[in-house]
C-alpha cells in the first residue's frame, strides 16, 4: 500500500519527525503539490493537512486524483473559511494591516473541487465546535451559548462555523463507471 502526505508547512513537518531514521523504512518525497513526481494511479491514500489555505487548489486536487489508484481514498482536513475562531484573527490582521496569510476555502468549493477531480465524497464533517475562540470571547459569549450553537449544529447535521473541514473522497473506479453507463 502506497501513501503520501501532503501538507504545506514542511517546517512544523520536519521539526516532528527524525527524517534520517524516516528515510530508512520509507521513500521520502519533497515536492511541489501541482506536480508530485508519481506514477499517474500509483497510490492508494493521501493525507492532506494544512495544505489547500495556502495553494492553488484547483491544480492540487487535480494532482491528487492524478496519482491515485482507482477506488484510492485522499483525507483532507482543511480550515473552513467562515470558521468563528479565524474570524477574530482575521479582523485583528486587518486593523492592524499585517497580511493574514492564509486563504482558506468554502464548504461548496472543496465539495466542487472533488466532484471535478472524479472523487465521489464518503465522508463530509464540519462538526469541531467553537473551541478556540480567545478566552475574552468565550468568557462574553458564555456557556448557554455555546449549547444552543451545539444544539442547532445537532439539528442541522455541521456547524456552519466549524474550525475544520474534513473531506474522504474516493477516486471513481473508471473502469466500473465505464461499464454502467
Amino acid at each position: 500500500m502506497a501513501l503520501f502526505l501532503l501538507c504545506a508547512n514542511l517546517g512544523w513537518i520536519q521539526g516532528q519527525f527524525n527524517f534520517t531514521e524516516l528515510s530508512l523504512r520509507y521513500q521520502l518525497i519533497f515536492a511541489d503539490c501541482k506536480n508530485i513526481p508519481l506514477k499517474t494511479e500509483s497510490v492508494d491514500v493521501i493525507v492532506s493537512r494544512g495544505l489547500f489555505e495556502f495553494v492553488d487548489r484547483e491544480a492540487t486536487i487535480q494532482e491528487i486524483s492524478r496519482i491515485l489508484k482507482d477506488n484510492g481514498i485522499c483525507i483532507i482536513l482543511v480550515p473552513n473559511k467562515y470558521s468563528a475562531c479565524r474570524f477574530p484573527q482575521k479582523i485583528f490582521s486587518k486593523i492592524m494591516g499585517k497580511y493574514y496569510g492564509k486563504n482558506e476555502p468554502s464548504k461548496p468549493e472543496m465539495l466542487m473541487l472533488l466532484r471535478e477531480a472524479d472523487l465521489d465524497i464518503i465522508e463530509f464533517r464540519m462538526d469541531d465546535g467553537l473551541i478556540m475562540l480567545p478566552n475574552i470571547i468565550d468568557e462574553a459569549i458564555g456557556l448557554k451559548t455555546y449549547r444552543m450553537i451545539e444544539r442547532v449544529a445537532k439539528w442541522r447535521g455541521e456547524n456552519p462555523f466549524s474550525n475544520i473541514m474534513l473531506l474522504v473522497g474516493r477516486k471513481v473506479d473508471k473502469k466500473r463507471s465505464k461499464g454502467s453507463g
